[in-house]
């Protein structure tokens, strides 16, 4: 299920996400201080909205027309 249906269900999705977002700390070993955790949980759900938008299937039309080269790039800026 996405993040957005997930939200759209009121607190039973909150609550839903609130867990994931618990054993993904708990996975990485992440200690989120109390004061910080309502943010924190807040960039969370953010961070998987974003990623369901990046994740759509899209046509080659929706990619940019230009290109660059990351050496010119870092080339440029060494330069300075």
């Amino acid at each position: 299920m996405s993040p957005e249906k997930e939200n759209t269900q009121g607190s039973a999705g909150s609550e839903t996400l609130e867990s994931q977002f618990d054993a993904a700390m708990t996975r990485c070993g992440l200690v989120v201080p109390p004061e910080w955790r309502d943010g924190v949980l807040a960039g969370y759900m953010e961070l998987l909205r974003a990623a369901s938008l990046v994740r759509q299937p899209r046509m080659a039309t929706s990619e940019p027309a230009n290109v660059f080269f990351l050496e010119g790039v870092l080339r440029d800026g060494a330069s300075r």
